[in-house]
């Protein structure tokens, strides 16, 4: 019986994937029912074009999280669940202040989950969704919104890192 235990065990990290160790999550908390605040700076670094980019979002900041459908949640997990709440409040911020373009914020949504140890099946899965469906919240950033968000965040182009061997 333990032997069947452990095999169903190593089945579903692999088949939902295993959360890293080291891995940070941002400290929010709820302002309403659906909005959420950051409550100090979170950043992440990911990979963009070549370059190492850092991103962080400042404390006070705005977000409704991750877009899923109540049906989905026992599959894909609720909003507003680690990481999801990590990935959204970047993907948030990037799709709110219109920085990159919406195909690198959808990438970057995809490299967060991917961080924070989602299985890959899932990280492809989320980041077609956010790509097909992300469309809508793409357009809807308002000049007000971006001010807003460009103001509560930064991205920063990290040095390339040299081998010097």
């Amino acid at each position: 019986m333990d032997t069947l235990k452990a095999i169903l065990h190593h089945l579903l990290r692999a088949f939902f994937g295993v959360p890293k160790d080291g891995f940070t999550y941002p400290d929010h908390h709820a302002v309403r029912a659906g909005v959420y605040e950051t409550t100090k700076a979170y950043a992440v670094t990911v990979s963009l074009i070549g370059y190492d980019v850092e991103i962080t979002v400042g404390s006070g900041y705005l977000f409704d999280g991750a877009t899923i459908p109540r049906w989905l949640w026992p599959l894909a997990g609720a909003p507003m669940e680690p990481p999801h709440d990590a990935a959204a409040l970047i993907h948030d911020w990037l799709y709110a202040c219109q920085i990159l373009t919406k195909r690198q914020a959808d990438w970057i949504y995809a490299q967060v989950l991917a961080q924070a140890g989602f299985a890959y099946w899932r990280v492809a899965a989320e980041w077609l969704a956010v790509t097909v469906f992300g469309g809508e919240a793409w357009a809807e950033a308002k000049l007000r919104d971006v001010q807003y968000a460009v103001g509560q965040g930064r991205i920063l182009y990290l040095p390339p890192k040299h081998n010097n061997n």
